[in-house]
């Protein structure tokens, strides 16, 4: 099944009728199985008949190109879950590895347990209250600038804002209430809930050899399409700064490592959500030693040699990503 999806993507979209002369990079997930793997390596090589192939890890060592530097933490945010992994010269750091379900509809299922609109509450079964929630908050969202940049605060002598706003599904207006948006955000980022995007990074970072952190932390990339809403990157600095200094977990964080001198997020120069691929684009036309491309002319001896069928003599051109060992 894979070599009929690969001869679509070379031959109809990309319009490339010899593929005996092209390089191909893989971006994939750390945890994404060696034997698939060794099936889209079998298939590129002995279906297509590919010149090369490489295996990039994860999403760091490919997006940390587009910010002009080797080493980093980057975070990727998605529509229901955020990973995060450290670099360093290009090279995966092992075992930093973290991922946690939080991604944009997170945000908008605590915003639903928060409301009061009953046409917007949180239920299993109920796709089109998911559906125009997800559009309400948005909304709110944009109306504020994006991401707020601090906490929700609560008082209750003052008046809380309400914003109108539309029910795509039927067309009726309801009033939003400021403090339902400010505490779903709050909850995405907060250093006490595991499943936050702060304790993602700090995670992450803890994970790091202790030598690295500071260099690490120095440049912190965020990407995915969460990342493109404004404020964001700048509510999460703000957020990993009194996260180490109000949790316990990661108060051995704070001396030289997340403070105000050395914590820094770095600037993408193209959209976040395409950073990866910009990345593998320049990774591509790099001269990269020889070790980590696998060849045709490698493939064919190994697989004559382990036979075809045998995944275990393949999966040694095919690194294990989480593996120390590799």
């Amino acid at each position: 099944k894979l070599g009929p999806f690969f001869e679509d993507v070379f031959i109809n979209k990309l319009l490339i009728k010899s593929t005996k002369s092209r390089r191909v990079i893989i971006l994939e997930q750390m945890i994404t199985p060696t034997a698939f793997r060794v099936a889209v390596a079998r298939t590129l090589f002995e279906t297509l008949s590919i010149a090369s192939v490489l295996f990039v890890p994860g999403t760091s060592v490919s997006a940390l190109l587009v910010s002009g530097k080797r080493h980093g933490l980057v975070i990727d945010i998605g529509r229901a879950e955020a990973r995060s992994e450290a670099s360093l010269d290009g090279h995966y750091i092992p075992q930093t590895y973290q991922s946690v379900a939080c991604g944009y509809e997170n945000a908008v299922r605590v915003f639903q347990r928060i409301t009061s609109i009953p046409e917007l509450q949180n239920s299993a079964a109920n796709t089109k209250a998911f559906s125009d929630a997800k559009s309400v908050f948005e909304s709110v969202t944009y109306q504020l600038g994006g991401v707020p940049l601090e906490r929700a605060t609560i008082d209750s002598d003052k008046k809380d804002k309400i914003f109108q706003c539309l029910l795509p599904s039927t067309g009726k207006l309801v009033n939003v209430s400021h403090s339902s948006v400010l505490l779903a955000w709050d909850n995405i980022f907060d250093s006490e809930n595991e499943n936050s995007l702060t304790c993602l990074l700090l995670t992450c970072l803890k994970s790091c050899p202790i030598d690295l952190r500071k260099t690490v932390a120095s440049n912190i990339l965020v990407i995915g399409g969460m990342a493109s809403i404004p404020g964001l990157s700048q509510r999460l600095n703000s957020e990993l700064l009194l996260a180490v200094s109000s949790n316990s977990t990661f108060r051995e964080l704070r001396d030289g490592v997340v403070n105000e001198s050395n914590l820094a997020m770095c600037q993408c120069p193209f959209a976040r959500c395409s950073a990866s691929w910009i990345g593998a684009s320049i990774l591509g036309t790099m001269e990269l030693s020889a070790e980590r491309w696998m060849h045709q002319s490698t493939w064919e001896k190994v697989s004559k040699s382990g036979g075809k069928s045998s995944v275990s003599s393949l999966s040694r051109l095919v690194h294990d990503w989480l593996s120390l060992a590799n």
